[in-house]
């Protein structure tokens, strides 16, 4: 009984701070590729402070309307909050340029109708993480706390659908909103080091 009431706090929890139809906070985005650069001032000659990862979050603080183009890279520069501690004493954070072409926002999420038949599992820390995915985008979550329960007995099940923007996808699950990635022939979950190869 506890766990069911545990989980409707996460869900009403999700659904107040994101809304209905939304999976991130407003003005909030993932990084779509890795080792992208955040520059000290909109350009790309500017000192690089520091670098994002693919799927990590960013809050957008204003856009400059300043355009930017170079191969088939196009955008405008855009500042953002990193997320990221300048260090461990105090709760700085970074603060620089990017380039919009590689954030992605709620808005740009479709539903996913064609997919891989898969599985991805592993240990995340305590936490077991399971997802069996379906050729439609659907999928079947299974989640447990090893530290809590080393027999599986508790285990949780949630099944949902994908939505995807390039190659971020992204999902509820048990414990609320879910990111995945593709990235060198692999699906991986955001956070983590659980990745299965695409086939």
């Amino acid at each position: 009984m506890r766990n069911i009431i545990v989980v409707i706090i996460i869900l009403l929890h999700t659904y107040l701070v994101y809304g209905k139809n939304r999976f991130l906070p407003e003005n909030v985005y993932l990084v779509s590729d890795n080792n992208v650069n955040v520059m000290e001032k909109p350009d790309i000659k500017s000192r690089i402070i520091t670098k994002l990862n693919i799927a990590d979050r960013v809050k957008l603080i204003s856009k400059s309307g300043k355009k930017y183009e170079s191969n088939n890279i196009k955008g405008e520069w855009v500042y953002i909050d990193t997320k990221k501690n300048k260090n461990y004493k105090d709760d700085e954070t970074y603060k620089g340029w990017i380039i919009d072409i590689y954030l992605v926002g709620d808005e740009q999420f479709k539903i996913v109708n064609k997919f891989y038949k898969l599985k991805l599992e592993g240990y995340y820390g305590d936490y077991y993480i399971y997802y069996e995915i379906n050729k439609d985008g659907s999928y079947l979550q299974k989640y447990y706390d090893m530290y809590l329960d080393k027999e599986k007995k508790s285990m949780k099940f949630y099944s949902g659908h994908l939505y995807q923007y390039r190659n971020i996808y992204i999902t509820r699950s048990i414990l609320g909103v879910e990111v995945l990635y593709v990235l060198n022939d692999k699906l991986c979950i955001a956070y983590t080091n659980v990745c299965t190869r695409i086939e």
